[in-house]
Order: C-alpha cells, then structure tokens, then sequence
C-alpha cells in the first residue's frame, strides 16, 4: 500500500516507521523546510516509550525518567501525584524519530499538500506543486491541519481561555517534577538531560499585553525557574494561547487523521504526545481493508481519547476558573494562593 504523511511530527514520524517496517511504501510530506519541533519540553508514559520501543526507535540518552510528576501548593506540599513519565526536550525528541523514520521512510520537507481529494480506490492530491496519489493519506499536521479541513470542514478550534510561557532553562531541579497550583496560575518545573529544566507557566483569560512577572510568594524552587524563564532570549520563551478541537475528528474514507489533527487537546494531563503515539500504534496495526480502516481505527481509539480531552478540558477549568464551584474545589484541596504571574 502507497501511503502519505502530511505532517513529520512525532505521530507522523512514528506512523511512517510502523507502516514502513510493516511493509508498506511511505512517504511523509512536510510543509516547513526541515524536520523541527515546535514547543520547549514534552512527556511521554510507560506506555508510548513502549510503543517506541518495539518500532525501534533509538531514544537511548535522550529521556529523563521522573520519580513523580507531582500537583503542589504554594507552601510545597504535595497533593497528587503519578508516576513512569519521562521528559524531553521536545526538539531532540523529534529529531531522534526523524532519523529512524527516515531510514525506512521516504520523509519530503518544503512538501505542502493541498487539493486531497478521496476518489473512492485512491486519493489525489497535490504535494510540493506536483500530483500525486496514494492508498492512503493520513493528515498529521497539527491543530490547524489542511487534511481534516478537506474531511471535516465544519469541525472546531475551542479556545481554552488560557495562555501558556514555556521554556529550557539551565537548572539543575533534581529527579522529580511539580506543578504548582495557586488558585490563579500553574507553575511546572520539569527535570531534564544534562542539568536543563523545562518550566512553564500557564494563566486564565490573558490581557494582549500580558507580561511574565514574578511574584516573590513562590517556594524557592518555583521562585528559580521562574526568574530563569523570565531571563530567556525572545526567541527561547515561547509564549501560545492554548487550543483545542471540540471533538475529535478520525477523518473519511482513505483519509484518516491522527495526533492533533484528530483531536487536539489542551496540555493540562500531559498526554498530547503520548495520544499520537497510540494513534499510531493502532493506526499502523489496522493497515489493510480500506474500506474497514476507518472504523476499526476510531473504534480501538475514540472512547480513550474523548475521555482524555474532557478530563484535560474539565483540569483547566478547576485550575483557572474563578466562579465559586471551582474556587471552592480548589480551596478544599489547598491549592488556592497567590499569582505566579501578572500582568505587565
């Protein structure tokens, strides 16, 4: 089976291998020109590595293991608590899949696609200025993905009401990650490889002028991050309203979706990548029928992805709503405080 990429991100990149190693022809179409990552640091589950793994990607010095990923308060205690993630930073994550994809792979950057069209026994489409056709198309590009807008044009972008800064900062912040709840504001602190930290920073309802300021009622480790993440160059201190799609979106006929293309989430569960991965995984195994594909494929993956964009959805709201069920949520817990951030 001929099959096309649109997007080499780390669903599409790890589609690509699965397909390629199960045998079939594989092409991954990239609209930028080079393989990059978008984003600071990212975690992945026992589950996705797992997946990885029996693919064959070499992610080998690349991960850091957490003890814990932990909810704090603003006096540190701690009020939750999950286990077996490891962080990344996002852009040698993504190279490391490039690479392995592209030894079985054929990957095409400065490659967009445009004009997909599904003719019953193939789809048509246009790539890089020239036509092509292929068995299959999968649309792996993202939150604003061409593909499911030639599938799915009515599906929506919600926005989340929120705003989040994030970045690598140099800090070395031991084995375990928090994130820290004030009643106002979120404040991750994520270890990493070779004494780096992921941090970021996520608030309610931004005013278009809206700076990164610190406030001094911060333990001492959140106090740190924040302070370094404040002093990254423009280009390193990334800054992004957070999105999602109303629902999740699988796609029609020989056209399927995957990863945020599919169903894009807010980041408040930290399991955006590990959802593409298991797009993947179940996409890559259900290769063959083209006319069932579909169905086995949305059949194996839509419950566990709705009930993850709802949770992720309903996390938000607790943390950042200031109507009186989620502040009386929050206060039950502890987890109310002062602001890490605001407004410049």
């Amino acid at each position: 089976m001929k099959i096309l990429i649109v997007g080499a991100g780390i669903g599409g990149l790890t589609v690509a291998r699965m397909a390629a190693v199960a045998g079939h022809e594989v092409v991954v179409a990239e609209k930028a020109p080079r393989v990059r990552a978008d984003g600071a640091g990212i975690l992945l589950d026992g589950a996705a590595l797992t997946l990885l793994a029996s693919a064959g990607f070499g992610l080998e010095g690349l991960g850091r293991p957490l003890t814990a990923m932990s909810i704090t308060t603003s006096t540190a205690a701690t009020r939750g608590a999950v286990r077996g993630r490891s962080s990344f930073a996002r852009e040698e994550l993504v190279a490391a899949l490039a690479r392995d994809a592209e030894a079985v792979a054929h990957v095409r950057v400065a490659s967009p696609v445009r004009d997909v069209v599904d003719e019953g026994d193939r789809v048509r489409c246009t790539v890089a200025g020239r036509a092509m056709r292929a068995d299959l198309v999968v649309g792996a590009d993202g939150l604003l993905s061409t593909v499911r807008a030639a599938v799915d044009p009515v599906a929506r972008v919600r926005e989340s009401g929120q705003v989040c800064w994030r970045g690598i900062v140099e800090m070395d912040a031991g084995s375990a990650g928090t994130e820290l709840w004030n009643g106002v504001e979120r404040v991750g602190v994520v270890p990493l490889l070779g004494g780096r930290t992921y941090v970021y920073v996520v608030r309610s309802h931004p005013a278009p002028d809206e700076q990164l300021v610190e406030r001094s009622a911060l333990p001492a480790r959140e106090r740190e991050a924040l302070s370094l993440l404040r002093r990254l160059p423009e280009d390193r201190l990334l800054r992004h309203e957070l999105r999602e799609l109303t629902r999740p979106s699988w796609g029609r006929g020989r056209i399927l979706l995957l990863g945020d293309a599919a169903h894009a989430l807010t980041p408040n569960l930290g399991l955006g990548a590990a959802l593409a991965v298991g797009d993947a995984a179940v996409l890559a195994g259900a290769l063959g029928d083209p006319s069932t594909l579909l169905r086995r494929y949305r059949g194996r993956r839509h419950s566990v992805v709705r009930a993850t964009q709802l949770l992720s959805r309903k996390l938000g709201f607790l943390a950042h709503d200031q109507g009186a069920v989620a502040r009386l949520v929050r206060a039950a817990a502890g987890l109310s405080g002062r602001p890490a951030v605001v407004t410049g």
